[in-house]
């Protein structure tokens, strides 16, 4: 009795759990990568144990992006595993629970045995094979053009609101860190509060940002600084009055945030501190200053962003 028994014994398959899923905090959990799976698959229970196991496993790899890995096991065989990777954690594991339904309604494929090995037996049922699907990965160094409103003081006679553009190169994608380079055009004009003169400012900026900060949706840059461009003054309501246009520089630091609400699409935040490198000082008479910039400057800017190739 003893003997029979042994011998049905051996004839069983091992019961194993049918999905093993493993990813970071910041993706998707267990439980939502088992309803993106059934609901594709929902004639076909997973809470119960199968003699076929899925393994799941997703990582961050050095870039930045996820890396997402399929692997079918069935009693000591392993199966070629499927791998994904992308910029977004949801649409690498989006892409996992698809791969898996596909495995799960397929019909099998038997595994290459290895060199002097024997024939598996023949009652074994090998697992289903599918052909990867394919995520948008994102690229080390894209375009992106944003705009909105800048406030700047210290530059000019109280605060000017501007709608700066900028232009930006390098890592700007989604969940992408590395260097990025920025340049932008700013302009305004303020009038004194005695209302002397009027002063316009139209410069150029240049952003180096030589490491940026990714997580999920959230970007974060410190830049390097530089502006260069044209200071103009034009008096009013003074006798004999004159134009004049000075150059002018600075540099300083910027610090930029940007939270992303498609992979294309981003809204920004920044902040910058500048130190003017030309004063010039702009009067009526010798003795009456209409406006001289301050020793040190700054702004804030938001707005709206897209990465376009």
């Amino acid at each position: 009795m003893i003997f029979l028994v042994a011998l049905l014994g051996v004839g069983q398959t091992t019961e194993v759990p049918r999905l093993i899923y493993a990813a970071p905090k910041t993706c998707p959990d267990e439980q939502s990568f088992a309803r993106a799976v059934q609901r594709r698959v929902p004639d076909i229970p997973l809470d119960a144990p199968a003699p076929q196991s899925l393994q799941i496993e997703v990582r961050t790899s050095s870039t930045g992006t996820f890396a997402g890995e399929l692997v079918v096991r069935e009693g000591a065989h392993t199966f070629k595993p499927r791998r994904v990777s992308g910029a977004v954690c949801d649409e690498v594991v989006s892409a996992l629970a698809l791969i898996a339904s596909i495995v799960l309604r397929s019909p099998p494929e038997a595994p290459s045995p290895p060199p002097n090995a024997s024939p598996p037996f023949q009652d074994v049922q090998p697992v289903l094979r599918s052909r990867a699907a394919n995520v948008t990965r994102g690229e080390p160094s894209r375009w992106a053009v944003a705009t909105g409103l800048a406030a700047d003081a210290g530059t000019l006679p109280a605060i000017a609101v501007s709608v700066p553009i900028e232009v930006a190169y390098g890592a700007v994608d989604r969940g992408i860190a590395g260097p990025v380079v920025r340049a932008g055009l700013r302009w305004g004009r303020r009038t004194t509060d005695d209302d002397l003169a009027r002063f316009t400012l139209v410069a150029a900026a240049l952003d180096a940002c030589p490491w940026t900060f990714a997580e999920g949706p959230w970007k974060l840059e410190p830049c390097a600084h530089l502006v260069v461009g044209w200071l103009g003054a034009s008096g009013q309501g003074l006798a004999q009055a004159t134009e004049a246009a000075r150059g002018f520089a600075a540099v300083g630091v910027r610090g930029r945030g940007a939270w992303f609400l498609t992979p294309w699409v981003f809204i920004e935040l920044s902040a910058k501190l500048e130190l003017p490198l030309v004063r010039d000082r702009f009067a009526a008479r010798p003795d009456q200053t209409l406006h001289r910039a301050s020793a040190v400057a700054g702004g804030l800017q938001s707005g709206v962003g897209v990465i376009f190739w």
